[in-house]
């Protein structure tokens, strides 16, 4: 009997301060996939992407046609304003937020009347 006790491996360490040194298998640094595997990877490729930032002709040029975007609508609201309503008609007007026609006299926000 003897001889088929010891035949049988051990579970765990035989000595209880060896339990700090077992081997621990670690998982490769985050980015470290090639672009071949990420595109095997659920999400990896936005991923990928999102790591690229916009060439700088790109970033000025989105820049330049939002602000000319907001211009233009800004100058076609006002001057839809001035043609289809008159000084203090508000659109709708028993609505809690309305649109009402009002000109400012003085400087931003109404600093500076007159």
């Amino acid at each position: 009997m003897d001889t088929e006790n010891q035949s049988i491996p051990a579970k765990g360490p035989a000595n209880p301060d060896d339990l700090g040194h077992q081997t621990v298998d670690t998982a490769p640094p985050v980015g470290a996939a090639t672009r071949s595997e990420a595109n095997d990877q659920p999400g990896a490729a936005w991923d990928v992407a999102r790591r690229a930032p916009l060439p700088s002709w790109v970033r000025e040029a989105l820049f330049l046609g939002i602000a000319v975007a907001v211009f233009v609508a800004d100058y076609l609201t006002k001057l839809w304003v001035r043609t289809s309503m008159f000084p203090g008609q508000s659109i709708p007007p028993d609505a809690p937020v309305r649109l009402t026609y009002i000109t400012n006299t003085g400087s931003a926000f109404g600093l500076f009347q007159n």
